[in-house]
């Protein structure tokens, strides 16, 4: 199943992850890394891999920046920067905290506020519940990410990282 994954991003010729890995998205890491001809760029923050999509996106590098959902509260200035003044938009995988059933009070409040300020800041985002869905709404993602009017951010459920 994880080849579904793999072919989605070569079939839309996917050339960069920008990467803060954590202990979620770690599978799907090792998945595109052993895989795919993806380049990983590994940021040491969340602004690095945001500043570092962008650039890449900016070139025609079709880029993905993939990070935890708290990191977008993070890089909220420079997000809230790139978004409302310069109109640079990113491709977003969010590994979701959070969720009903969140087992670490750290990461009670991490998806209602990360859907909130994607919400204020006009960044289309859904749910990915497993890889068929991936399968189907990553294509789609690309598609609005290309009008190059929007940011785009797909949340990466816990069904989705146990479905890898």
């Amino acid at each position: 199943m994880t080849n579904l994954i793999c072919e989605t991003l070569a079939n839309l010729k996917v050339e960069y992850f920008v990467i803060m890995p954590d202990s979620m998205n770690s599978k799907l890491l090792e998945c595109i890394r052993t895989n795919t001809d993806i380049n990983i760029i590994q940021g040491l923050n969340e602004t690095d891999v945001i500043t570092i999509a962008s650039g890449l996106n900016l070139t025609g590098k079709l880029s993905v920046a993939v990070i935890e959902n708290s990191g977008i509260r993070s890089i909220c200035d420079i997000l809230t920067r790139f978004e409302t003044s310069h109109h640079i938009h990113n491709i977003y995988l969010l590994s979701s905290r959070g969720e009903l059933g969140e087992e670490n009070w750290w990461g009670i409040m991490h998806k209602r506020v990360t859907l909130s300020i994607l919400t204020e800041l006009n960044i289309l985002y859904a749910d990915v519940s497993d890889i068929q869905d991936f399968a189907i709404k990553f294509p789609k993602a690309i598609k609005s990410f290309k009008t190059e009017q929007i940011s785009v951010a797909l949340n990466l459920t816990s069904t989705f990282f146990q479905s890898i």
